[in-house]
C-alpha cells in the first residue's frame, strides 16, 4: 500500500514539475524585448484607433477590451427628446454625445406639426381636395408616408380639431343659398343662377361643389330684369375687383 502511494506521488510530482517548465520557457518567450520595429507599429496604432476598431480581424472581444482601456466611466441621461450620454476617458478628459430619443412607433406614423400648421393655413382658401392637391405638388406627405387625399385632409381636421373650411367661411359672415335668397328676396334657384353668371361672389365650401355667398351691397346687388340676358350684365368682378379668393364652378 506504502508503495503505491509513492509511485502515484513520484508521477504527480514529474507531471507538476513539467508544467511549470513549459510555464517558465512560455513565461521567457513572452519577456523577449520590443524591437523598435514593434514599438513603431504599436504607437501607430494608437494613434488610428478607427482603423483597429473596423479591422476585420478585431474580434467583438478585442473591441470590448479596447473600451474597457479607454472609458473611465459613462453617465446617461434620457428624456423624452434627447439622450445624453457624457464619456470619462481614463486620461481625465471628457466628452457630451447628444442623440435624438426613439420614438415610438405611433410616434414615427405622426403627420410633422409643420406640415398640419400648413393645412391649417390652406384652409383658410381650399377646400379639404383642394389642400391634398397643394400639399402633394409641394412634396409633402402624410404620417404614413402617403401621398395626401381629401380623406385624410379631414381625418387631420378632426384629429386636430382644425376649423372647415365652411365653419371659416361663415365666421366671415358668408351666407347659404338660402339665407342669400332671403336677403335678397328671391328663390334659391334665381341665387344659384346669379352665381354661375358671375352676379354673385360664391366661395366653394365642398366638392359637390357647395358654396356660401358673400352678401353684395350698393350697385353690386343684382335684381331680376325682364328681356336681359344674364351674361350682358356687370358682374362682381367689374363691381368689386380684387377677390382674391373665388371659386367658380357650373351649377
Amino acid at each position: 500500500m506504502a508503495g503505491t502511494l509513492e509511485a502515484d506521488w513520484n508521477t504527480a510530482l514529474r507531471a507538476l514539475q513539467q508544467a511549470q517548465a513549459e510555464f517558465d520557457q512560455q513565461c521567457q518567450r513572452n519577456a523577449q524585448p520590443i524591437t523598435d520595429e514593434v514599438r513603431a507599429r504599436v504607437l501607430t496604432l494608437t494613434t488610428d484607433f478607427p482603423a483597429v476598431w473596423h479591422d476585420p480581424r478585431t474580434t467583438d472581444r478585442d473591441r470590448k477590451r479596447m473600451l474597457r482601456l479607454l472609458i473611465e466611466d459613462v453617465t446617461l441621461l434620457k428624456s423624452a427628446q434627447a439622450i445624453t450620454l457624457q464619456v470619462r476617458y481614463r486620461g481625465g478628459s471628457t466628452q457630451t454625445l447628444t442623440l435624438p430619443a426613439l420614438q415610438n412607433a405611433w410616434q414615427a406614423r405622426t403627420t410633422p406639426p409643420e406640415v398640419i400648421a400648413e393645412i391649417d393655413r390652406l384652409l383658410d382658401d381650399h377646400t379639404d381636395h383642394q389642400v391634398s392637391v397643394i400639399l402633394n405638388q409641394r412634396g409633402f406627405s402624410s404620417g404614413m408616408g402617403a401621398p395626401f387625399s381629401a380623406r385624410i385632409v379631414a381625418r387631420l381636421r378632426k384629429v386636430y380639431e382644425l376649423p372647415d373650411r365652411f365653419t371659416r367661411l361663415r365666421a366671415k359672415g358668408l351666407l347659404t343659398v338660402v339665407e342669400m335668397a332671403a336677403k335678397l328676396g328671391v328663390c334659391p334657384d334665381t341665387i344659384k343662377q346669379w352665381r354661375a353668371a358671375g352676379l354673385l361672389m360664391a366661395y366653394a365650401y365642398s366638392e359637390k361643389p357647395e358654396y356660401l355667398y358673400e352678401l353684395p351691397t350698393g350697385d353690386a346687388v343684382p335684381t331680376k330684369q325682364l328681356g336681359c340676358k344674364l351674361s350682358s350684365r356687370p358682374s362682381p368682378r367689374e363691381v368689386m375687383p380684387n377677390r382674391s379668393i373665388e371659386v367658380q364652378h357650373e351649377a
